[in-house]
């Protein structure tokens, strides 16, 4: 069910979705258009926090292995500092969690191969540069018309074609690491937090990306990004266009 235009509905759209998700890189995902969608106006943060619990249910019986475990932990540290849930909650879905494993089959799952089979695959650089240019135009339009659910589409698009390009580089790049940390892709106070840990090569990345979003030549410089395959820098930047609408733009 597609996100496809502001309506009513919203929330019988994020119900139907949350029941659909099929690992932690998803949840990412979902997380991550529902804080827009709070951020907005378009949910307030009780709704906000119904659906991320109804996420965080569905992805705990995901979790099979200690990878997907871990990266459930950290949703769960996001949910809880950005109050969602509380403490006590967050021990109940982590404890979920550990039966599913204990329940299930050892499997292994990372980013890459989450982006693939839950993604139309996009072949090829200049497919990605088209997809990336759709996305922000998409960004742009609804930010224009004031069609928040056009815009946040717009923008998860963005990111989930930036990560499907980034994802190729060597799992020793700590911008990968970084990338895989991140779990709200429009959160620009999160992600630099994330990459204060990763090194300051990490957090020149995201400063790129937040200059990049208000420069004149915005679209020619993220195609640059896009073939460099700077991720970070992509998705700093679109999330700073999503939040130089909906909220003051953070230090950097």
């Amino acid at each position: 069910m597609a996100l496809q235009k502001d309506g009513p509905d919203i929330d019988e759209k994020l119900e139907v979705l949350s029941m659909f998700i099929t690992d932690v890189h998803m949840m990412k995902f979902y997380y991550t258009a529902v804080s827009i969608f709070l951020r907005s106006g378009v949910l307030t943060q009780e709704t906000a926090s119904h659906h991320i619990q109804r996420g965080l249910y569905t992805t705990s019986e995901t979790c099979c292995c200690s990878g997907s475990i871990s990266f459930f932990k950290l949703i769960l540290e996001k949910a809880e500092s950005d109050q969602h849930i509380q403490r006590i909650d967050f021990h109940r879905y982590d404890n979920w969690a550990e039966v599913n494993r204990m329940e299930n089959a050892p499997f292994i799952v990372n980013i890459v191969d989450s982006v693939k089979s839950n993604t139309a695959r996009i072949e090829g650089l200049e497919a990605n540069l088209e997809a990336i240019d759709v996305s922000l135009d998409s960004i742009k339009r609804g930010l224009k018309r004031q069609m928040k659910i056009e815009a946040t589409v717009g923008f998860l698009c963005a990111a989930l074609n930036a990560i499907s390009f980034g994802v190729g580089g060597s799992i020793l790049d700590s911008s990968i690491k970084a990338m895989e940390s991140i779990i709200d892709y429009s959160d620009l106070v999160h992600i630099q937090s994330v990459a204060e840990k990763w090194g300051e090569g990490c957090v020149k990345l995201v400063e790129n990306g937040v200059q990049l979003a208000t420069d004149e030549y915005a679209d020619r410089l993220l195609r640059k990004a896009v073939k460099e395959k700077e991720t970070l820098t992509v998705i700093s930047a679109t999330a700073a266009m999503i939040n130089a609408q909906y909220l003051p733009k953070p230090d950097l």
